[in-house]
């Protein structure tokens, strides 16, 4: 197929500046190197903003580039990828390009967690950390906070420690449980859509993301605020690692 027909606003570009060459070689030109055939496009082409991008820049991106990424299952089924600025470890998959609601799940097929920043090499991929600075309110704390303000706000990717209820099949109690959650986002009724997060082994400082396990709940239920964890890649799975253990107790 002819450069710049038919495959999409990337080759649409490639084949103007393949012309644009090509007009300027034609009426005689002279285009013997990288360096003019650059000065070249920047001359005649002004709607298309150039950068160049050279070989040890390429080099340095791939040497931070874990050579063991989490794969994603049906990828041949996406068709849109979301990142959510509030959410900058996720990738949200699509199967449905859509533009209303970025937060809804009616086209999703699932979320893809990420690793953002490395301070190891490629061959110590069983811990490779990444570095969280605290903000002052969520430093860690060895206390639970008992009772929330009704007018407390959450901001999306805040960390907490839930308190769920269930009643009993065999009596009348009721049995308490308590959970890592990620705030999705706070509505303007202060109720809180969590993501929730499942205690690996019984270490009770690293979690792991439950996929479609969203609930909504309320302020009341917020025991604690929890520290942004660290991100481990263990075994092709991402681990949100705590500097302290939490006081889970899980179903």
């Amino acid at each position: 197929m002819e450069a710049g027909h038919g495959k999409g606003a990337p080759d649409g570009v490639g084949g103007c500046l393949k012309r644009t060459a090509d007009r300027v070689a034609a009426q005689g030109g002279d285009i013997d190197c990288f360096e003019s055939f650059v000065k070249v496009l920047k001359e005649n082409v002004r709607k298309v903003e150039i950068i160049l991008v050279y070989e040890h820049e390429i080099q340095s991106m791939k040497s931070i580039i874990p050579s063991d990424i989490p794969s994603f299952k049906d990828t041949f089924k996406v068709h849109q990828v979301v990142l959510m600025k509030e959410f900058p470890n996720k990738l949200v998959m699509i199967k449905l390009s859509c533009f209303d609601c970025y937060d809804c799940d009616k086209f999703s097929l699932g979320y893809h967690n990420i690793i953002l920043q490395t301070n190891e090499t490629e061959d110590c991929l069983e811990n490779v950390p990444v570095e969280v600075e605290y903000d002052a309110h969520t430093q860690p704390t060895s206390s639970t906070s008992g009772q929330q303000s009704k007018d407390t706000s959450y901001a999306p990717g805040t960390y907490l420690l839930v308190k769920f209820e269930k009643h009993s099949k065999r009596s009348k109690d009721v049995l308490g449980f308590r959970y890592v959650c990620c705030v999705e986002k706070q509505d303007e009724d202060k109720s809180i859509t969590v993501n929730g997060l499942k205690q690996l082994g019984n270490s009770s400082t690293e979690f792991i993301v439950t996929e479609n396990d969203n609930c909504v709940i309320s302020i009341d239920q917020v025991l604690q605020v929890l520290p942004n964890p660290n991100l481990l890649l263990k075994k092709r799975k991402v681990v949100y690692l705590f500097p302290f253990k939490v006081n889970v107790k899980e179903l």
